[in-house]
């Protein structure tokens, strides 16, 4: 049992979960499966080095055979071109749809980054697409300090790299069904990895006291890891997953109440604009320029629901738009408009001012909510049973 995580034991579903894993990987649910993580999706050409390399590659039409294997340490150049990856080393060339490499090390060298495991790369729409598959544990080490803080409570540490494994898993998951290229993005997109320069000994020593332990819902055979959404600060109230996306998920509720992320330093913010800056923002829409604003209807947590916009005309002629309050923030930039929590003004000037609370989606886990309940004396258990009430903790290996 986590001993970090007090109160009744809970017993692993064995079959459930144990079926599942091995839908992941081919390994038993004794070990953790291998994620893959996108590093980066527009590189035009790239240079990978390392010990004693293996390259191994998919659909192979080339100089030499289906690979390449190099002794010592050695460097590859890489370039992706009509639909497919030339590698070149030593005076060997071979072209593949996908190359993958590997070191007996355990490690290689990109762009004077460490990576751990496994480099695969192929072509995508804007350049080559590199990704890291490598363990889900040491996955976690890079995303701790990427998302939060190895140095807050050990409790609320725990409790943020729980549900940063339950939602790695169940993109994977997602993926996999899909027959996706990559399992989750290394961007906010999905959970910021940071790689072998986020790591550090008091966040893997964290994963590790947590390791396995994941948030399930549901019954029978429909057990699944949730979609264990976080973000920053929830400014009070948390949101629902179908008010933000459209879509409800199993073990994830909105409106939990939360009294602890009073201390962030996002819990209010104000955001001035000028006209031309909205204008060039908005131009996307195509419908000039902008004379109203103003919140059209609001959720019950009292995040803005949908926004209506005016657009100025010839001849003093307006048109107006409404949309998701969500896509206005998407607009103006979601780092600098930190949530849909907000009102809206107009200055004699024609300016505007955005004055709001929160940061993030608000949906799931307010993570300096549990950063502060950790330090208040809570357990990762209790902290996890707020922001998700619906899910319950199972090990899954």
């Amino acid at each position: 049992m986590m001993p970090s995580i007090q109160g009744r034991r809970i017993l692993p579903v064995f079959f459930v979960i144990l079926s599942f894993f091995h839908a992941l990987s081919a390994k038993s649910a004794s070990a953790p499966p291998k994620i893959r993580v996108l590093l980066d999706s527009g590189v035009s050409a790239l240079e990978v080095s390392g010990w004693d390399l293996s390259l191994s590659a998919e659909s192979s039409k080339g100089l030499g055979d289906a690979g390449m294997s190099l002794s010592g340490r050695r460097s590859v150049r890489l370039q992706c071109r009509n639909g497919r990856v030339v590698a070149r080393s030593m005076g060997r060339e071979f072209s593949a749809t996908r190359v993958r490499m590997t070191s007996p090390v355990g490690s290689l060298f990109w762009s004077s980054r460490l990576i751990r495991e496994e480099l695969s790369v192929q072509p995508g729409k804007q350049g080559c697409l590199v990704v890291n598959a490598l363990d889900l544990e040491k996955y976690l080490d890079g995303v701790v300090n990427g998302e939060f803080s190895a140095r807050w409570n050990a409790e609320a540490v725990s409790a943020q790299v729980i549900a940063a494994r339950t939602y790695a898993l169940y993109q994977m998951r997602e993926a996999r069904a899909k027959r996706a290229l990559y399992d989750v993005d290394s961007t906010t997109r999905d959970q910021v990895y940071l790689g072998t320069a986020g790591e550090e000994a008091r966040a893997s020593q964290l994963v590790q006291k947590t390791r396995g332990w994941v948030l399930v819902a549901g019954a029978g055979a429909s057990v699944a890891p949730i979609k264990a959404f976080y973000h920053s600060t929830c400014g009070g109230i948390t949101e629902s997953p179908e008010s933000v996306w459209g879509k409800s998920q199993p073990g994830v509720s909105g409106a939990v109440l939360c009294q602890f992320c009073g201390t962030s330093p996002r819990l209010v913010w104000e955001l001035s604009m000028s006209r031309a800056q909205v204008d060039e923002a908005l131009m996307p829409l195509g419908l000039g320029p902008v004379s109203v604003i103003e919140v059209a209807l609001r959720f019950p947590s009292g995040r803005a629901r949908r926004v209506r916009l005016g657009f100025e005309k010839e001849r003093g002629k307006r048109v107006f738009k409404d949309l998701p309050a969500s896509q206005l923030r998407m607009l103006l930039g979601p780092e600098r408009f930190q949530s849909t929590a907000f009102e809206v003004e107009r200055t004699a000037s024609s300016d505007w001012i955005f004055r709001g609370r929160g940061y993030g989606h608000g949906v799931g886990m307010c993570q300096w909510g549990a950063k502060e309940m950790g330090a208040a004396g809570y357990s990762a258990r209790e902290i996890l049973s707020r922001y998700y009430p619906q899910a319950r903790l199972e090990r899954a290996w």
